[in-house]
C-alpha cells in the first residue's frame, strides 16, 4: 500500500517484530476521535527500498502473508485480466 510517498507492507505477528526492531511504524490515520493505528501494515524501511534484492524479498514475504489471510467472497477478484504486474523498485525510484 502506498500512502503519502510511503510504502507499507502487510505483516503478521512474526514479521511485525522485524519492522518494529528497525524502528518502523504501523500505518495510521487521523479521525475526529483521534489517531487510528492499523498494525496489519508497516512502513518499509528506506534501506530495503534502496536495495532491489531486499525489496523483492520483503515484498514476496508480504505477498505470502497477504495470501494466507482468509478473505470473504466479496473481497476476492472475479477475474485477473485487469491485474497488471508492477516492478516496485522502478516505481519507487
Amino acid at each position: 500500500m502506498m500512502m503519502e510517498d510511503r510504502l507499507y507492507f502487510v505483516v503478521d505477528d512474526n514479521t511485525r517484530k522485524i519492522y518494529e526492531a528497525v524502528g518502523m511504524q504501523a500505518f495510521s490515520y487521523a479521525t475526529k476521535k483521534g489517531r487510528i493505528q492499523v498494525r496489519r501494515y508497516f512502513e518499509v524501511p528506506e534501506e530495503v527500498i534502496d536495495s532491489p534484492e531486499q525489496l523483492e524479498h520483503w515484498a514476496k514475504e508480504a505477498i505470502s502473508i497477504a495470501g494466507k489471510t482468509k478473505k470473504s467472497k466479496s473481497d476476492t477478484v472475479e477475474s485477473t485480466q485487469d491485474i497488471v504486474p508492477v516492478d516496485l523498485y522502478s516505481i519507487l525510484k
